[in-house]
C-alpha cells in the first residue's frame, strides 16, 4: 500500500527527496510504527504523529492514500 508522509522540523533530512509529502510503500496492514521503522525512525525519539490530522499511537494500522506527517514535540511557554 502507498501512504503519504510529510517530516518536519528536524525530522525533514530523513525525508528521501527534498519534496514532501512524499510516497511510501508499505506492506498491507503496516502499521505507524511500521512506517517510523522503515523513515529510520528509532522507537525511543520524542515525535508526533498526525494521521489524516488527527495524533496518533504507533499500534494505529495505515490505510492506502493515508497522510503522516510526523514532527518533534513542540515544547515553550
Amino acid at each position: 500500500m502507498l501512504i503519504k508522509v510529510k517530516l518536519l522540523l528536524t525530522f525533514k533530512d530523513r525525508a528521501p527527496q527534498k519534496e514532501q509529502p512524499f510516497g511510501l510503500e508499505l506492506p498491507p496492514g503496516a502499521t505507524v510504527g511500521a512506517a517510523f521503522a522503515a523513515l529510520g525512525i528509532k522507537p525511543e525519539e520524542k515525535k508526533v504523529a498526525l494521521l489524516n490530522g488527527r495524533v496518533v499511537e504507533p499500534e494505529r494500522e495505515l490505510s492506502q492514500d493515508d497522510l503522516l506527517t510526523v514532527f518533534p514535540p513542540l515544547e515553550g511557554g
